[in-house]
Formats: structure tokens, sequence, C-alpha cells
């Protein structure tokens, strides 16, 4: 199973799962998924509840035996003040490896008395994140961290505020002095 999550600027992104099975657990898939995805949207749901989950999309390939669902979250990494940034991880991910901006880990995980399923998660973080570190957050789970500094861009609407502030308060000291002459 392949768990590729992307974020954005803001802290939302995508989450693509790529579930690749033998023929039995195909069969077993589709008696269970195949003809409803809503039930499969009701137990991704449940895995990913601390995120909100939108634009859910299945996609089942008979032929090689998989399916890759692509969804929508907001709120994969939660804001924490001063551009640092927190994506919670699962206990199993904590052993991974940062590339570049991306956070990497691959572990087996046991499915029954004799099935395994390798499990190959990634995180990649918006371009320009700095500081990305595994390490725990302030109740003691496992966390992604990293800074991000939005850039500025545009006006500065604050200083543009003031300024018209400054000066129509000026043109009404001067309308009221004119008045009174």
């Amino acid at each position: 199973m392949d768990v590729h999550a992307s974020i954005d600027e803001i802290g939302n992104g995508e989450v693509k799962l790529t579930i690749k099975m033998n023929a039995m657990q195909w069969a077993e898939w589709k008696s269970e998924y195949g003809n409803n995805p809503s039930l499969f949207k009701r137990d991704i749901s449940k895995q990913f509840n601390q995120i909100e989950l939108t634009d859910f999309k299945l996609d089942q390939d008979d032929m090689k035996r998989q399916a890759v669902v692509t969804i929508q979250g907001k709120g994969m990494a939660i804001y924490q003040g001063d551009g640092v940034y927190e994506v919670e991880l699962d206990g199993e991910m904590t052993g991974g490896d940062l590339v570049d901006d991306e956070f990497r880990v691959t572990y087996t995980e046991p499915q029954g008395p004799s099935v395994l399923t390798l499990i190959d998660q990634r995180v990649r973080l918006p371009k320009g994140a700095q500081k990305i570190e595994v390490t725990k957050n302030s109740m003691g789970d496992d966390v992604l961290r990293y800074e991000f500094s939005q850039p500025s861009g545009g006006l500065p609407w604050g200083w543009i505020g003031i300024v018209f502030a400054l000066l129509g308060g000026g043109l009404f000291f001067t309308a009221g002095s004119d008045s009174r002459a």
C-alpha cells in the first residue's frame, strides 16, 4: 500500500492511497467495497478522523487488482503560530527519513496470521518548508514539525490604512475650521 500526501502552504493537502492486492485480496475487496464505495469512504473517514475530508475519489482497476483513492484534506498540518506547522504521525511513522521536503517511511503491518502488508508512506511538505523535524508536540504525540513563512506579497494594507485615516482626520479638522470662520 502506498500512502502519499502533499501539503500546501496553508496546511491543506491531498492524500493518495494506492492499494495493490493479490487475487484473493481483490475478491474480498470487491465483495466488501467494490459495489459500494461509500462503505470504503466511511472506513477511510474513520482512519483520518482528525482531518476534514472532501472530494473523495475511488478508481478500481480489475486488471491490475488495485484501488486508487484520492482525497482532499483540510487541516492536514496544524498551524501552531509563528510560522510553525505540525503534522500528526501514527506510531509506525516515527522511524522515517527526511529527503529534501519529503518525509518517507516504509513498514509492515500484520493483516492476519500469515499476511503482512508493506506500507510506503510519504508526506511532501510545501516548497520552502524549513527546520523539518520529527518530534513530540505538547501532548506527547509524535509529529512532523516544520516552519513555513508565508510570502509577503501585495501592498502593505496596514500602512495604507493608517495613511488614509490620517488624511481623513486632517480633512475633518480642516473642514471643521473652515465652518467656524
